[in-house]
């Protein structure tokens, strides 16, 4: 099953509803060039993401790093975790993405397994995500377990939630032995620049309509703004006001899709100065102007808003 789209409330926390409580895990295909966006935006999510690629070149932007992966390799994002996913092939990219609460794997908080081997690993910051190949043995037999998970979902034969949950504990034993023999440097990144980064995003998407200065943003995180910088550019790979202009931008493409509001309104409301700016911007990012993306597009329309 594709997912063409991502529901996120203002903090980027993805609200997508991953099983039931009695199995709470969903296996599903992105294919980024189908995503309503053709990426998948930031976000986090409490579950545990496994992902292998299936076709092309896949870029996923994971805390402060930037992983790009091929067929034949994949990645386990831990909980909590913001990561977004796009790519510069052509052709896109696929992957198969499964999708588990922790509490699957070690069936209650208290057990042996969540205490000795599931939390050691969600709650230490140099294993926020791990890569793993089919060009090495323990990356090889990971990848073997994902794929037989996402065939024993989509076929659903008898007894398949067990064999999909002893699937999962296999891959988390590989992952847990290969991590604790050697930590992998790439993925260090500082649980405390994680949450600041959420709460400058969520600033953000409370406030792109209005005028946003460097020292709105410092004060709320109650930050220098030379670190607000520095740790936003490390995070993300974009400056703030790069991530500012995208946001509006990514704002206004919805209000374009689902509006007959003119061009001028729609800038005022994605806090754009004027409406020339906002489409020499549009074109910019999208290499065409606001009504040739609104001409191009199905579209239901709501009422003009007294602004």
């Amino acid at each position: 099953m594709q997912i063409y789209n991502i529901p996120l409330n203002k903090d980027k926390k993805e609200i997508t509803s991953h099983g039931n409580r009695a199995f709470p895990i969903a296996v599903y295909e992105q294919e980024l060039k189908k995503n309503i966006l053709g990426f998948i935006p930031w976000h986090w999510h409490e579950e545990l993401q496994f992902c292998y690629i299936v076709k092309g070149i896949v870029k996923f932007h994971i805390s402060n790093q930037i992983v790009l992966l091929e067929k034949g390799q994949g990645v386990f994002i831990s909980s909590n975790i913001l990561h977004m996913a796009d790519s510069d092939d052509a052709d896109s990219g696929a992957y198969i993405c499964i999708d588990v609460k922790p509490i699957f794997l070690s069936n209650y908080a208290d057990s042996i397994i969540a205490q000795k081997y599931i939390y050691p690993i969600l709650h230490n910051s140099m294993f926020s995500f791990f890569v793993f190949s089919d060009a090495d043995t323990h990356g090889r037999r990971i990848l073997e377990e994902l794929r037989q998970i996402y065939l024993s979902y989509i076929h659903k034969n008898s007894g398949y939630e067990i064999d999909i949950q002893i699937s999962l504990l296999s891959v988390w034993k590989i992952m847990f032995l290969h991590l604790n023999q050697q930590a992998n440097e790439k993925c260090l990144v500082s649980q405390k620049d994680n949450e600041r980064i959420k709460q400058i995003m969520s600033y953000i998407h409370d406030h792109f309509s209005l005028q946003i200065t460097l020292d709105d943003i410092a004060g709320y995180v109650n930050l220098s703004k030379n670190e607000c910088c520095r740790a936003f550019k490390k995070y993300t790979g974009d400056s703030i006001f790069t991530y500012i202009t995208n946001y509006r931008i990514l704002e206004s493409e919805k209000l374009l899709l689902t509006t007959n509001w003119p061009i001028n309104v729609i800038a005022n409301i994605c806090g754009f100065n004027s409406s020339s700016y906002y489409t020499k911007t549009f074109r910019l990012r999208k290499n065409m102007t606001p009504k040739e993306f609104r001409d191009g597009k199905n579209r239901r329309t709501l009422p003009v808003p007294d602004i």
